[in-house]
């Protein structure tokens, strides 16, 4: 079968007799279960090499004086060449990674040789050009809900490795993922478009020879290009923009695979075209996760995620948690001006707060929100007050983190440490007699200040003897160094139950003063009788 796939493919590219051969070649691409993947590898491989020499030779391309047979043949040519591309994304959505990846493969070097045509026709001799009409299309299919598969692992390695090699390539990408998101919205698979995006390297150091296309040019032909540093419009892209402040003047004097400007307006069209689709909510989680550190810096104005993210913030629950870090950048390095930052942040204080999985990143974030020593006295109490509430109902490990967190908060804030010892409130000792107002969101309002933080002293009788002794830190004047938070955040029940049986045993165990038989009262009657 190889050999006859291979005979196909000379004949094709001996003379138009032996063209319906692609027709054949195309046939053995169709996904069916009796046939060997290694025939559709070899069909896709034939097909791929003779569709790409006919393309550089100029067989595609449309000459004003062709006879109509010629028209018909060219029109024949394009046709399958469609019918190729489409049996390739039926390859990138099959379940077997080898034919995945040979798709992509094969997806490029048509590309290659679409951008070779067109660079060495003579009227785009000095311009940069690219083959994007099938390049588009790859990144649609791979886009697409179809292609999601059981098995993406290998396939978004595989492209991931090409986007960061190529620069063209990555630049395309982003341009093209801009048109998908906005033209094919319903059918992206967000997933897979997450995995490829957040993982893309930055393009800080673009050298201007690694670019797929210069494969297809010739190393001269493709330094030609790159050293006449001419600012033109690319063939086949309608996206390019000339006119954009960020360029500076050496920036603006290079190709666009080789512009860092280019780069980064694709790459921020990219990504806030994918935030507009809609997401799941563990989808909504990741991108949460990753944006202050993958997509903020890459954005030409990071401002444009302001409605995204003060959105996020507002939805409450875990998503409002993990768009503080998004939200915390853009205030304190792109000015963003947030007045009712800190009341939302008291109202995400809920008894969720401390059981939560992302409750060591809140505490992260809340220890450097919370670090100026200009907050007002109530806003600080506040927060110390609600916390200690909050860990009252906590397991061991959550207040584990709130004691010393509430130390420093104190620590930082002389003012409000009267909260501690208060002569007036001696009598407060549980909710229903104290004055603060747990159901109140407003810091301003819930009277944190005019309270006591007798939770704390409550702690120190907890049954766990590493809380209650670091809860007795506050019995004594407030002299010890603030503690460092990142200590405690990663504490879980398994090692706190190994740090205390690692304590050594006392010799003699105080045991409970019993005055009267009470064994029987023990269990249940009938199940064990003594």
């Amino acid at each position: 079968m190889a050999t006859d796939i291979t005979a196909i493919a000379k004949e094709a590219l001996a003379s138009k007799k032996g063209l319906p051969g692609i027709a054949q070649l195309l046939d053995l691409m169709l996904l069916d279960q009796n046939r060997k993947h290694s025939t559709i590898h070899a069909a896709a491989a034939a097909a791929s090499h003779v569709f790409s020499k006919l393309i550089e030779r100029g067989d595609f391309r449309v000459v004003p004086t062709a006879s109509e047979p010629e028209k018909k043949v060219l029109a024949w040519l394009k046709d399958h060449l469609e019918v190729y591309t489409d049996r390739l994304a039926d390859l990138l959505s099959c379940d077997e990674p080898a034919l995945q990846t040979f798709s992509v493969d094969c997806f490029l070097k048509i590309t290659r040789a679409e951008s070779t045509a067109l660079a060495l026709a003579e009227k785009n001799s000095a311009e940069w050009t690219f083959g994007n009409s099938t390049y588009l299309k790859f990144v649609r299919c791979l886009c697409s809900k179809k292609s999601s598969s059981a098995s993406t692992t290998d396939l978004t390695r595989h492209v991931l490795g090409l986007l960061n090699s190529w620069d063209d390539l990555k630049l395309y990408f982003f341009r093209n993922l801009e048109k998908v998101c906005k033209t094919h919205a319903p059918q992206i698979d967000i997933s897979i478009v997450f995995d490829i995006l957040s993982q893309l390297q930055p393009f800080e150091e673009l050298t201007g020879d690694n670019w797929v296309t210069a494969e297809g040019l010739g190393a001269k032909k493709a330094a030609s290009i790159a050293a006449s540093k001419k600012r033109k419009r690319p063939a086949n892209d309608d996206e390019f923009d000339d006119d954009n402040d960020e360029d500076d003047e050496e920036d603006s004097s290079k190709i666009p695979p080789q512009s860092k400007g280019a780069h980064k307006r694709a790459c921020s069209e990219a990504w806030l075209g994918y935030l507009k689709i809609p997401m799941t909510v563990e989808i909504y989680k990741k991108v949460l996760l990753v944006i202050h550190k993958t997509v903020i810096p890459q954005l030409t104005q990071p401002t444009l995620l302001i409605d995204f993210l003060t959105d996020s913030y507002n939805a409450g629950g875990a998503i409002s948690l993990l768009a503080l870090n998004g939200l915390f950048t853009l205030i304190h390095e792109h000015n963003l001006d947030y007045p009712d930052f800190y009341t939302k942040l008291y109202t995400l204080l809920d008894e969720t707060l401390l059981s939560v999985k992302y409750r060591s990143r809140f505490f992260r974030l809340l220890e450097l929100f919370l670090s100026s020593a200009y907050l007002p006295s109530y806003l600080v109490a506040a927060f110390a007050k609600r916390l200690s509430r909050l860990a009252l109902r906590a397991s061991p490990s959550a207040i584990i983190i709130v004691i010393p967190f509430v130390y420093n908060l104190l620590k930082r804030h002389p003012a409000v440490i009267t909260t501690i010892h208060r002569f007036d409130v001696e009598d407060v000792t549980d909710e229903n007699t104290d004055c603060f107002i747990m159901s109140e969101n407003d810091p301003a309002k819930c009277r944190a200040l005019e309270s006591s933080l007798w939770e704390l002293q409550t702690m120190t009788q907890h049954y766990l003897p590493s809380v209650s002794a670091l809860a007795r830190v506050f019995q004594d004047p407030l002299t010890k160094p603030a503690y460092e938070i990142e200590d405690f955040l990663d504490l879980s029940y398994d090692t706190l139950f190994e740090l205390e049986a690692k304590k050594p045993m006392p010799e003699e165990i105080p045991m409970a003063p019993v005055t009267r038989d009470v064994r029987g009262e023990l269990f249940f009657d009938g199940v064990i009788s003594f």
